[in-house]
C-alpha cells in the first residue's frame, strides 16, 4: 500500500497524525500529564503543548522505562497509516507499572496478541479524557488494571516463558529451579 502513496499523501496522514495527537493531548493536559518525546513538541504552535511538553531526554532503554514506571498512564496514539500495527512501546508499557490507554487502532492486533485482555481503548478525545480521569480518580482500579496488563507480559513475553516453551519442544525441563543453572547445563550439551 505504502509504495502507492505520494508524498502529498504522506503529508496528509502525517498532517492528520499530527491534529489528532495534538487534540487528544489538548484534552488530556487539564489531567496533569507530561508529553516527552521529539524536541518538534517544544516548537508547536499550541500553547498547551508546549506547556505540558518535559525535554528530559529520554534516550535509553533505561530512561523510557522510567518515564513509563513513574506514569500512572501511559498513552498510545498512533499514526494514521499504521492502523493495526503493533508498536513495540506496547509490550513495554504493558510490563511497566503506568496503566497503558490507547486509540482504537490496535483494536485487532491487541485480540490478536492477547486475546483475553482488557485494555482501555479510546476513539475520541473525549472518550480518552473520560477513560483517562476515571483511571487516575481511582488508583485501585487503575493498579488492578496494571496488574492484568502486567499478566499479559509475564505470561507470553518474559525471558522464562519463553525458556519454558523451548523446553517443552525439545522435551526437556530447563526451567527447573534454577533456571540460569539448567540454561547453562543445556547450551553445553
Amino acid at each position: 500500500i505504502r509504495a502507492n502513496m505520494t508524498n502529498l499523501d504522506l503529508f496528509a496522514m502525517n498532517t492528520i497524525s499530527q491534529n489528532t495527537r495534538t487534540a487528544v493531548l489538548e484534552k488530556l493536559s487539564s489531567l496533569g500529564m507530561k508529553l516527552y518525546g521529539k524536541s518538534t513538541w517544544h516548537e508547536s504552535s499550541n500553547k498547551t503543548i508546549r506547556e505540558i511538553y518535559d525535554s528530559m531526554a529520554v534516550y535509553s532503554i533505561a530512561h523510557t522505562e522510567n518515564v513509563y514506571n513513574r506514569s500512572k498512564i501511559n498513552l498510545n496514539i498512533s499514526h494514521v497509516q499504521a492502523n493495526g500495527g503493533f508498536p513495540w512501546r506496547i509490550t513495554d508499557i504493558l510490563a511497566s507499572n503506568g496503566l497503558l490507554v490507547s486509540d482504537f487502532s490496535i483494536k485487532e492486533t491487541i485480540r490478536e496478541v492477547f486475546p483475553h485482555a482488557s485494555i482501555p481503548l479510546y476513539e475520541t478525545k473525549q472518550e480518552a479524557y473520560d477513560i483517562c480521569k476515571k483511571y487516575i480518580n481511582n488508583d485501585n482500579m487503575r493498579k488492578d488494571a496494571v496488574c492484568l496488563q502486567n499478566e499479559l507480559i509475564d505470561y507470553r513475553f518474559r525471558f522464562d516463558y519463553a525458556l519454558k516453551r523451548i523446553g517443552d519442544l525439545i522435551g526437556k525441563d530447563i526451567v527447573g529451579n534454577n533456571s540460569e543453572l539448567m540454561t547453562n547445563e543445556l547450551i553445553e550439551n
